[in-house]
């Protein structure tokens, strides 16, 4: 199959953008500050309210040049949801990809708004699947992108699109 073309991947890559952006200004609201400490020879930032008991910080990451223009754009971020839906519809209804299922959604995103991504987890297995096509280029189309399957191994999807022996990319001899 065909590689995604160049609309959808940058409509695709618009949206991981804003969303990234809106989870940082989500989990950090305008009224406190971002401060920095130096730990052995290392830059951590934190954020820091002022709350009834005092000042509270919350952690949010080492210093890289990313954080670093996060936190010098948080106050002229805007809010876009709307905008956000609009590009996810526009991947689901205008380009026929898959959307995920909505307890999956829901549950992904208490995740998100947890902090958990922020703070570097990172999601795997079946779920984390549907979104290799994207980001990897690819196009394949296959059961084992769909969260009910189980006898469809995702590397025979990812073989089957680069024109590989399934077996090979399982890494085992074809009998």
């Amino acid at each position: 199959m065909a590689a995604p073309s160049l609309v959808i991947q940058t409509t695709y890559a618009e949206l991981l953008q804003r969303c990234s952006v809106a989870s940082f200004d989500d989990a950090f609201p305008e009224d406190g500050a971002f401060i920095s400490k130096t730990i052995n020879k290392r830059r951590y930032w934190y954020f820091q309210v002022s709350t009834k008991n005092g000042r509270e910080q919350r952690y949010v990451g080492p210093e890289t040049p990313e954080l670093v223009e996060r936190i010098a754009d948080h106050k002229q971020a805007r809010n876009d949801e709307k905008e956000r839906r609009a590009l996810v519809s526009t991947l689901v209804r205008s380009f026929g990809l898959t959307a995920p299922i909505p307890i999956i959604g829901e549950v992904i995103s208490a995740l998100a708004n947890a902090g958990i991504f922020r703070l570097r987890s990172v999601l795997v297995g079946t779920v984390a699947y549907q979104s290799y096509p994207l980001s990897s280029g690819s196009n394949f189309q296959c059961a084992a992108a769909d969260i009910g399957c189980r006898h469809c191994p995702i590397q025979e999807c990812i073989s089957r699109d680069r024109g590989q022996n399934s077996a090979h990319a399982r890494g085992t001899q074809a009998r």
